[in-house]
């Protein structure tokens, strides 16, 4: 393969993730039917700084994350009308596959290499404790919408439990409570999120 230097990945997709209008329903099929599990679920996600399409919003989520294998499911509810990237696919698309994350080396870098690409930013924020993300819209309406965040310690010791949690699931406890940790949280008690 001829070598190009030019051309420098995004990084990996570890994530798909998914719009749904009953959250609830949604995690039965995925537990029950699919067998991926358990979730952990974030109810009314605190969410600062959001905009969608340059303005600013307001939007009541509540998430759900598990693993299959390598890769994270995320399930998207949002419990109000104000404007978001989710709102928007659920009115014009219905409940689906809304986006991939990627894991870039850095925010910033990131977001310079996915407009590099000709990807715009159609919506970004800061997760309390979690950091800031970022959603990019190619100009084919054809092709994906991609995510990233910033990646902080103790969201990917967060993830590395639900992660493992995931391995030999016995289908007990299916949907658990969650909320990210902070770092400060994660520094006091590194065992939080250890595989019980």
């Amino acid at each position: 393969m001829p070598d190009n230097p030019t051309f420098i990945p995004h990084g990996p997709i570890f994530q798909t993730a998914y719009v749904v209008d009953d959250l609830d329903e949604a995690l039965r099929h995925w537990t029950t039917v699919l067998r991926i599990g358990p979730f952990f679920r974030i109810d009314h996600v605190p969410l600062e700084h959001y905009s969608f399409e340059g303005k600013p919003s307001t939007p009541d989520l509540t998430i759900a994350l598990a693993y299959s294998g390598e890769v994270q499911v995320e399930l998207v509810a949002q419990h109000n009308d104000a404007p978001s990237l989710y709102l928007s696919h659920l009115r014009a698309n219905g409940p689906g596959f809304h986006h991939v994350c990627i894991r870039a080396a850095g925010y910033e870098a990131g977001r310079a290499s996915l407009e590099s690409a000709g990807l715009t930013c159609c919506s970004e924020g800061r997760v309390r404790n979690a950091g800031r993300f970022g959603y990019f819209r190619p100009s084919d309406p054809r092709g994906l919408i991609v995510e990233i965040g910033e990646g902080r310690p103790s969201t990917q010791a967060f993830f590395k439990g639900i992660k493992d949690a995931s391995r030999d699931w016995n289908g007990l406890d299916p949907v658990r409570l969650a909320q990210f940790p902070s770092d400060e949280v994660l520094a006091v008690s590194p065992a939080l999120f250890a595989r019980s």
